[in-house]
């Protein structure tokens, strides 16, 4: 068993004690102990006691919550590129991939985003099941009745650059997120504006206008050809006057052929047939004598 100095600050992190945390975290979400953006009280504490038993006393759930955090945010940023056209994951290496002019427009906007160029990361997969939800509607890891614990409000306020913690090292040391993960999204927002982004946009911008256009162009034939096929009022009309029909029933039968598919058929009847449909459509009984 590995103890660590009782009186360090800032836990190193290997790849392995990563590796070990995200496979346990993924245990307790497949046993059902996680919950919207974090996990249970008692999903903390086997996940504190199993890497007490693996690496040693120094992993507190102060530092697995503090590790959650940081893992969520390093998440959160390569979502934010891999949602981007251009970027893709390589499985392989564990690593976010771009052509160099999209990197460089993009870290032009982001500069910290430097640090995730050519560094691997844990499994994207395993990440994806632990925090996707969370990352999306900016839910904390923690449990409603399971406070934040002091050291991390503490240490929030002396964060440093959290892009360093990729596996660039065989050990590196896990400074806790500072910059809440609301704050990062607004920032990530606000900072979309490298030429690669504002061209997508505009792509889309342009689809988006095609396609109304064309539906636009769509309903306006749609209308004219109805238009056209509709039956002339005037030239129903003035067959309806033509059956000689008593100005009470003509009055009535006028509401008849106000209905638009009647007054078609009204007037693709023989003019013989029309009297007798007009009154068997105004319920009067024909004298067949």
């Amino acid at each position: 068993m590995i103890i660590s100095p009782p009186f360090q600050k800032n836990l190193k992190w290997t790849p392995l004690q990563d590796d070990t945390l995200i496979q346990l975290m993924l245990d307790q979400c497949k046993d059902g102990r996680n919950i919207k953006g974090g996990f249970t009280c008692e999903g903390w504490n086997l996940l504190t006691k199993e890497m007490k038993t693996q690496y040693g006393d120094f992993f507190s759930k102060d530092k697995l919550k503090n590790r959650f955090k940081t893992l969520k945010k390093t998440y959160g940023d390569l979502k934010a590129m891999l949602d981007l056209s251009g970027f893709g994951w390589d499985d392989t290496r564990k690593m976010v991939t771009a052509e160099p002019q999209v990197w460089k427009e993009y870290v032009a906007a982001h500069p910290k985003a430097a640090h995730y160029k050519n560094k691997t990361f844990p499994d994207w997969a395993s990440l994806a099941i632990i925090f996707g939800d969370s990352v999306a509607d900016g839910r904390d890891g923690f449990a409603s009745n399971d406070p934040e614990p002091i050291e991390t409000q503490a240490e929030e306020e002396t964060q440093t650059d959290d892009m360093d913690n990729a596996y660039e090292e065989n050990a590196y040391e896990d400074i806790d997120v500072s910059i809440g993960t609301n704050r990062r999204q607004r920032q990530m927002s606000t900072a979309m504006t490298s030429r690669h982004t504002v061209r997508n946009r505009s792509n889309m911008g342009q689809a988006l206008i095609t396609a109304v256009e064309t539906i636009a162009n769509a309903m306006s034939d749609y209308a004219n050809k109805r238009a056209k096929e509709r039956p002339d009022m005037d030239k129903c009309i003035a067959a309806l006057h033509d059956v000689g029909l008593p100005n009470v029933i003509y009055f009535k039968a006028l509401n008849v052929i106000e209905i638009e598919r009647k007054a078609e058929f009204f007037l693709a009847l023989p003019p013989g047939d029309r009297e007798p449909w007009i009154l068997s459509q105004l319920g009067i009984e024909i004298n067949l004598d």
